[in-house]
């Protein structure tokens, strides 16, 4: 009897070990999969991984140009691809009441607008911004944070020191543009009329570069909603 006792007890001890190991292990496992987990999120968040898929060219200016443009057309300011049936991000039109119960019609740009440019119908908003905040940049969101988009100065360098002239390149037609030190881009003609810069007057207006004659130039495009081009650029 002693000895059926002893050896129940044995058995007993030996299952009770195989269940703490097998628990301890799950756990460990369990706590490896969340470090994966974590890992794959963390990764996927992370901007300026998409930096690495773009190439750029020193064409011999304060920056460089990218060697292609943002694949959709955006709006001035927004960092998804146009969508002609979304209003634009930052105009409101609309009507509400006051504190007396009358209609009160609120209209006019809710960013980057300078105070002489502020609207008595938005409650004269100013912020004072001509530049574009990298939130809303879209080459910036979209491509990572060596990205943004060019400011009205460095297109204005890009024109005045490059040679641009019209050829075609593997069959498409557009600017060969060439820098001081001999490095070129091309921008195709099949592209849109404005190439975006980051630049405002701070009103409703918005700084391009047109490309429909010979030899492109900066103009001032006076609807900021307008379906433009983004052509990244990035800091040496």
């Amino acid at each position: 009897m002693k000895k059926l006792f002893f050896f129940l007890a044995i058995v007993a001890i030996v299952s009770l070990c195989r269940e703490m190991a097998c628990t301890n292990s799950h756990g460990d496992l369990t706590e490896d999969l969340q470090d994966n987990v974590d890992t794959a999120y963390l990764e996927s968040e992370a901007p300026d991984d998409e930096s690495k898929t773009h190439e750029s060219v020193d064409l011999g200016l304060s920056v460089e140009w990218a060697t292609e443009c943002l694949n959709r057309g955006y709006r001035w300011g927004e960092t998804e691809p146009y969508n002609e049936n979304k209003p634009y991000k930052y105009y409101r039109d609309e009507t509400i009441k006051d504190k007396d119960g009358f209609d009160l019609h609120l209209y006019g740009y809710t960013k980057y607008i300078t105070k002489e440019n502020a609207q008595e119908g938005n409650e004269m908003f100013y912020d004072n911004k001509t530049q574009l905040d990298l939130e809303d940049d879209a080459a910036y969101v979209n491509w990572g944070k060596e990205w943004r988009t060019p400011t009205k100065k460095e297109c204005e360098e890009l024109t005045r020191k490059c040679e641009i002239e019209i050829k075609s390149i593997n069959g498409k037609e557009g600017w060969k543009v060439t820098g001081p030190n001999g490095n070129f881009i091309f921008i195709p003609e099949d592209s849109r009329i404005n190439l975006m810069t980051s630049s405002t007057s701070g009103d409703g207006t918005s700084f391009v570069l047109h490309k429909y004659c010979d030899k492109p130039g900066i103009e001032e495009v006076d609807r900021k909603s307008w379906d433009q081009d983004v052509w990244p650029v990035r800091n040496k």
